[in-house]
């Protein structure tokens, strides 16, 4: 699809959709259009008639600015812009030239397209004489939102020479000075009314296009408790994920209802007040009538020419300012690099998944709820209504297209960029029914606000099953009665026919009703399942305020920088030895001297060799064989002499420093140390993740020695996992609670950042009431975050807890039950429970480092 000529953009409709334009042309001329000469001709032809039809628009649109500009002697903004003055004959002159221009160029395109239409393919001659007609009206349907917004342009100049006409009318009047003055008061009541109408379309705009203004996430910020997700992903961290979003929507809302409602009543304020100034007007000047034969008051001029000019700036503002401030606002979106997604404060499709298979293109389409789409080609009306319609059975879900067919001698054209649209917003449907059946979700409507719902099979049974056990009010049939229920509802009919109740011809079509209904099986949804040495940290440069406190009684710039570089060596080297204390770890689990925690029986000494995941990674990364044991050893040795090196080089360095700045070295070590307590704790942490991995991979070795049964195996794996699961979430509740009341005894704990949003509103008494029901909503929302937090950990705590003794208890019983050979002895009894021990001690030391790095940053806070 080239275009004609280099200068020519062409079209959406000539360039988005070929196959479509093509298809849409076959039916309007009744035409194959099989050869490529032909919808190349055809396609330049468009070109042409595209041209000639918008110069066209173009020259009527002139030509009324010239029949009114002469009449009127009133010339549009955008004349007067072009013509560089507003002297009536000047604009006069200009819109005439300009006229003969379009003129000119009208003149050529039509005969550009007598002289195309002699190199006609053959295979349209036959269409000749109705060729140029039918596609002219093809152009001109595509342009109707050309012509559309150009008859916009001539309305909003009509709009205008009204206004000067009233304006005029009501300046005939004498006034005194009295009445200039209520006059200019009702004109300043008014246009302040306006303002915070423009405000109020602003803020509108912004929530249709979810970017609200910043208080809004300065808000979400405040509320949000981001140092807390429930550590297992079951249904329980479902809950709290949407619990979450419900508690940070619902305190954006409020937030947003009260700032409108204090616009509202300003508004109301400012309109009470014209009221009473514009009825006392009427009452002081209702004797005096305009000079037309006292038809007309000069209150009711004043009022014709200020309600005509207040519209005239509304529309102004809705239909020219608004989209200008909404491409601004997105412009300045896309240019941000801010990737933070805030929560909306419009209703959206609720996704019950923690993790789910849905793009933000998708999900924002759910998001408007029942999806409807309207269809219209040329030969055939479709009226395709896609949407999901809800059984009672929770487990179905259902699409509906309704095609309806008429003659194409009713048809009606549609622009080809709506049908582009609707095709586009189909596939886009098709992708998101394929998705929903793949992962066998189910996407349902919400009993009250409308919205959709996206949740899994098994959730909707247990929710189902849990109100059936709470209320009591539905009991679980063993059997289908559908047949017994279709069985007497024929034989009540029956007998209602026999009786002459009821029509032989109604009576078949309740039964054919009946025959057609049916029941869907439950769908169940798959899970949808999901990881710096030579840097110069921040607390070292010379933008660092920490760096500035210690070294503020020194008035010499070269020793502060001097000791800048002294506190980098000392930073490399002790990072250095952080490493090389965790690889030296490496090494001994990989090489079978790592020490054991003394659950081995001494018969069954085990010192098995274990690379860790880290090593298994970065060989993995390097193209290296990860099995290999020599290799693994040659990659950590290799590493480790590789920081012996360095340290040697940097230790070389910091010795001649160290012997210039000897005064000062202990108050650098000291800060440096404090600033690296936390990579310390860091490396403890993975530290003990290795000791808690290889104490494991010992057990199952160990286990494997006494040549456990299947049965044996799985059970130790499943009360093992269940320890696992029960001592994280024990040691994760505590941990919240620890940080909580850090959190609570911080002062700035529960400070708000300064509200900027309430600028427009000028009165101090309500901003300051805005500003504490402001404070007063982000606090409150806040406590219900952390309480929310709290509660789920606890009940993730609960069922963990209460599944590990219900497991263990099962267990206990089957050991009377099972067979001797799969019975688990005292030996391997005390191997596993010596384990539940090691679980216990991992994980306690796992959160230790949590536990230190929060009151690390409650300290340097």
């Amino acid at each position: 699809m080239t275009p004609l000529k280099p200068c020519y953009k062409l079209p959406i409709y000539l360039k988005a959709h070929p196959k479509l334009l093509f298809k849409t042309l076959r039916i309007l001329l009744k035409n194959t259009l099989k050869t490529k000469c032909a919808r190349k001709f055809l396609h330049c032809r468009l070109q042409l008639f595209d041209q000639k039809c918008r110069l066209g628009l173009r020259q009527n649109l002139w030509q009324s600015y010239l029949n009114l500009g002469s009449e009127k002697e009133v010339w549009p903004n955008s004349v007067m812009k072009m013509a560089k003055t507003n002297e009536q004959i000047v604009c006069d002159q200009f819109v005439k030239q300009h006229l003969n221009e379009m003129k000119i160029k009208f003149d050529q395109f039509t005969n550009e397209l007598r002289i195309q239409l002699q190199s006609c393919p053959v295979t349209l001659l036959p269409l000749k004489s109705t060729l140029d007609q039918h596609l002219q009206e093809f152009v001109q349907m595509q342009q109707k939102y050309l012509a559309t917004k150009m008859q916009y342009q001539l309305n909003r100049y009509q709009d205008m020479i009204t206004e000067i006409e009233l304006f005029q009318t009501f300046s005939s009047f004498p006034l005194t000075s009295n009445q200039q003055t209520m006059i200019d008061r009702l004109m300043h009541l008014q246009e302040k009314q306006v303002l915070f109408y423009e405000d109020l379309q602003k803020l509108e705009a912004r929530v249709a296009i979810d970017i609200l203004p910043r208080s809004f996430d300065e808000l979400e910020w405040f509320i949000a408790f981001d140092d807390y997700f429930p550590l297992i992903k079951d249904n329980i961290a479902v809950e709290f994920k949407q619990n979450r979003h419900k508690t940070i929507q619902e305190a954006k809302r409020t937030w947003f209802n009260t700032y409108i409602d204090a616009y509202e009543s300003q508004i109301a304020e400012v309109e009470h007040q014209y009221e009473m100034e514009l009825h006392q007007f009427d009452l002081t000047n209702s004797s005096q009538s305009c000079l037309n034969n006292g038809i007309t008051t000069l209150c009711q001029s004043f009022l014709n020419y200020i309600n005509h000019r207040i519209n005239r700036i509304k529309e102004e503002i809705a239909y020219e300012k608004i989209p200008i401030y909404k491409k601004k606002l997105l412009r300045a979106q896309r240019r941000s690099k801010s990737t933070n997604k805030t929560v909306t404060i419009k209703p959206n499709v609720i996704v019950d998944l923690i993790y789910h298979p849905f793009t933000d293109t998708q999900l924002a389409y759910l998001s408007r709820g029942k999806i409807v789409l309207f269809y219209k080609f040329l030969h055939i009306h479709i009226l395709v209504i896609l949407f999901f319609w809800f059984r009672t059975d929770i487990h179905t879900t259902q699409s509906k297209c309704i095609f309806s067919k008429k003659n194409s001698t009713n048809m009606t054209l549609i622009p080809l960029i709506d049908q582009i649209r609707a095709l586009r917003e189909l596939k886009l449907v098709q992708s998101i029914r394929k998705k929903l059946k793949k992962y066998k979700l189910i996407l349902r409507e919400t009993d009250k606000s409308g919205v959709l719902h996206i949740g899994r099979a098994i959730d909707y049974e247990r929710k189902a099953a849990e109100y059936r056990q709470t209320t009591g009010a539905y009991e679980e049939l063993t059997s289908n009665p559908f047949d017994d229920i279709i069985c007497t509802v024929t034989r009540l009919l029956n007998q209602l026919q026999s009786m002459k109740r009821i029509k032989d011809q109604v009576l078949s079509q309740k039964l054919s009703q009946l025959s057609m209904t049916s029941f869907r099986t439950p769908e169940h949804l798959i899970e949808i399942t999901e990881d710096q040495v030579e840097n110069i940290p921040y607390y070292l440069t010379k933008e660092s305020k920490s760096f500035q406190q210690i070294t503020s009684d020194l008035s010499s710039s070269e020793l502060i920088e001097e000791l800048r570089q002294l506190a980098i060596l000392i930073h490399e080297l002790l990072m250095i030895e952080f490493h090389k204390s965790l690889w030296t770890i490496y090494l001994k689990s990989g090489t079978g001297q790592l020490q054991l925690n003394q659950m081995n029986h001494p018969h069954h000494h085990i010192q098995p060799h274990l690379w860790p995941l880290e090593v298994q990674k970065r060989m993995r990364q390097q193209s290296l064989d990860s099995t290999d044991m020599s290799a693994c050893l040659t990659y950590v040795t290799q590493h480790l002499d590789q920081l012996n090196n360095k340290m040697k080089q940097y230790q070389t360095k910091y010795n001649m420093k160290k012997n210039q700045y000897i005064n000062y070295v202990p108050k650098i070590q000291t800060f440096v140390h404090q600033q690296l307590e936390s990579a310390r704790l860091a490396i403890e942490q993975q530290i003990a993740i290795v000791h808690y991995n290889y104490n494991d991979h010992v057990f199952e070795l160990k286990l494997m020695t006494y040549s456990p049964t299947p049965v044996q195996k799985q059970i130790s794996h499943t009360l093992n996992h269940a320890k696992y699961q029960e001592q994280m979430t024990t040691q994760e509740f505590n941990l919240l609670k620890y940080h909580i009341s850090i959190h609570e005894s911080s002062p700035s704990s529960m400070q708000m950042p300064k509200e900027k949003f309430m600028k427009p509103i000028k009165d101090p008494s309500l901003r300051q009431n805005l500003h504490e029901q402001f404070i007063k909503i982000a606090q409150q929302a806040k406590k219900d975050m952390i309480q929310l937090s709290l509660s789920t950990a606890q009940a993730q705590m609960d069922r963990y807890h209460t599944e590990f003794n219900t497991k263990l208890e099962q267990f206990k019983m089957q050991q009377d039950t099972l067979p001797s050979d799969e019975k688990f002895n005292s030996t391997l009894l005390h191997l596993v429970e010596k384990h539940w021990k090691d679980i216990s001690e991992g994980v306690k030391c796992f959160y230790k480092y949590k536990h230190d790095l929060l009151r690390l940053d409650a300290h340097h806070n």
